[in-house]
């Protein structure tokens, strides 16, 4: 039996007053997601902030990987993979981040207004860091707001514990004080950098944050990514490079697709008919939503709302549509992480696993309060997978 898994980074949430103390996924309308936990079975995973904060572990152990295994990945290398750049042991890459500081302490992460407004910012960086350094730095973009870092290699690399949605309250420079010389100078140094750059004037004169700031996280010389470790049968879909990153350096057949948050129109967000040829192909798909939570100063939890209820259906709808006519299997959608205001958080997860040989259960919604009714309970995510594939 074919089975697919579509993960949805951050998807998980808390009650907003705005929504009348409902979480998104209690007010979205996601009639695909409500038929579907209405004729199969729910629950919730108990995630810790490292779940949330690092979701793409998650996703690595879907693909085999155990869970220790999975927290040992180096998503900086990959991400360079991913850009098109080769393995190369004589340099470290991480992933990186613009952030908005305010005396001294991080507001949270910082997105540049177009493409051209980032690559200006990496550029300055590349050139004035590579000379104030006396070494190669390059700074390669890898989607709004995030770029991949790449220096000389380090004797020491640095215990990196924090992704940018970790950091709300937190110092860079006091974080940074146990890191390898090198890093902690293009931290400070290229923070000061940004600071000064036209680009913070500008943003300053319209009311908007500024980009003065950057945090490196999940860097390495070594991707820590074998095929020998990837699920014989397995395909990936997904908008997200680091996912296609990640099958690419399994070995894994994928298809791409568009984010669903920006559509406009009435068919899916990928090609459903090579979706249909790679699933004939392959025993599951793995499916990996980039988190929905808005980013804008001014989006609120119903901006949530919307972008769930476009997976819903640009993504969820489709996929239940092949399964029921096309391609006969079972679906598991989870939420693999929980993003309150952003902020990654511990609680409960709901999933949904449906099947044509899968009993009901009492639960009617992919939501927290109708997770928590689910027959399923609060199983270990491995264990959850087990259940989907036995």
């Amino acid at each position: 039996m074919k089975r697919v898994i579509v993960m949805v980074d951050a998807a998980g949430d808390f009650p907003y007053a705005d929504l009348r103390d409902q979480t998104p996924l209690d007010v979205a309308r996601s009639p695909n997601a409500r038929a579907l936990a209405a004729a199969g079975r729910c629950g919730t995973l108990k995630l810790s902030a490292w779940n949330s904060s690092h979701a793409m572990a998650m996703l690595t152990e879907a693909c085999g990987y155990s869970a220790r295994g999975a927290k040992s990945i180096r998503w900086g290398p990959l991400a360079a993979r991913a850009a098109g750049g080769h393995p190369d042991s004589s340099r470290f890459r991480a992933l990186a981040h613009f952030l908005t500081v305010m005396d001294g302490d991080v507001l949270g992460a910082a997105f540049p207004h177009s493409d051209a407004e980032q690559d200006e910012l990496l550029g300055m960086l590349e050139t004035e860091l590579s000379e104030a350094l006396a070494c190669e730095i390059r700074c390669v973009s890898f989607g709004k707001g995030r770029f991949i870092l790449d220096v000389p290699r380090l004797d020491t690399p640095p215990q990196i514990r924090y992704t940018p949605t970790d950091l709300t309250g937190k110092s860079p420079e006091r974080l940074t004080r146990g890191w390898p010389e090198l890093l902690r100078k293009v931290v400070l140094l290229g923070s000061e950098r940004l600071a000064a750059h036209p680009i913070n004037g500008v943003r300053l004169d319209l009311g908007e944050n500024p980009i003065n700031g950057l945090w490196l996280w999940s860097g390495g010389s070594l991707s820590g990514v074998s095929q020998s470790e990837g699920l014989r049968g397995q395909a990936m879909m997904s908008c997200e490079p680091l996912a296609l990153g990640l099958a690419d350096a399994l070995g894994l057949p994928s298809l791409s697709m568009e984010s669903p948050y920006g559509l406009d129109r009435i068919d899916a967000a990928f090609d459903v008919g090579e979706f249909i040829k790679l699933l004939r192909r392959s025993d599951e798909a793995v499916v990996w939503v980039p988190a929905p939570f808005a980013r804008g100063p001014h989006e609120g939890p119903e901006e949530k709302v919307r972008r769930l209820d476009a997976i819903d259906y640009y993504i969820t709808g489709p996929i239940r549509a092949v399964l029921e006519t096309e391609v006969p299997g079972r679906m598991l959608l989870l939420a693999a992480g929980i993003r309150h205001h952003g902020r990654p958080e511990k609680g409960r997860a709901p999933f949904v696993l449906w099947g044509r040989d899968l009993p009901a259960d009492a639960a009617a919604a992919w939501s927290e309060r109708e997770g928590l009714r689910g027959d399923l309970g609060s199983p270990r995510f491995s264990t959850l997978l087990d259940v989907l594939r036995t």
